[in-house]
């Protein structure tokens, strides 16, 4: 069983840098935690602390993004730009260095679909600038934010698993 745990524990931290690729990583990695519950190896008191990890992860992620883009005046409409940006970034970029270009292409992703929004609703180049950088940088405190807390989640399950 201490094999299997090492395992599972191992996969659930590949499931949470996957969020690096701006995949639902962490949602992901509940499932270990869910299956270890459900065959009653695991305490269902540490799946749901490891649940509230992964809401709060979710929560960041999305609230991190759309309050500093807000505070550069970006839109609700330009936000969602930028999600949809993130997720194309994020499968093109997959095809550059072995898939880790992801990473920068969700980033970048949501920088362009911002920006890309912006200019053609206000022709301004600096606007749409400062917005897509804002949006960028949103979603880069928001992705780390949500991968720290993704880390928690396993250091939880890890943590249940050995009865600690």
């Amino acid at each position: 069983m201490e094999m299997m745990a090492l395992a599972s524990v191992t996969l659930q931290t590949v499931f949470v840098l996957i969020n690096l690729l701006g995949l639902p990583g962490n949602i992901a990695a509940l499932l270990i935690p869910l299956l270890w519950a459900a065959s009653g190896h695991l305490p269902w008191e540490v799946f749901y602390s490891v649940l509230v990890l992964v809401a709060a992860g979710e929560l960041v992620e999305l609230a991190a993004s759309y309050f500093v883009g807000k505070k550069y005046g970006v839109s609700n409409a330009s936000f969602f730009a930028s999600v949809i940006g993130s997720l194309i970034g994020g499968i093109f970029g997959a095809g550059i260095m072995l898939g880790i270009g992801a990473v920068p292409g969700t980033f970048l992703g949501a920088f362009l679909g911002t920006y890309i929004y912006e200019y053609f609703k206000f022709s301004d180049h600096r606007t749409a600038l400062k917005r897509g950088i804002a949006t960028f940088t949103g979603r880069f405190i928001g992705t780390a934010m949500k991968v720290v807390l993704g880390f928690m989640a396993v250091f939880e399950t890890w943590k249940g698993l050995a009865g600690l």
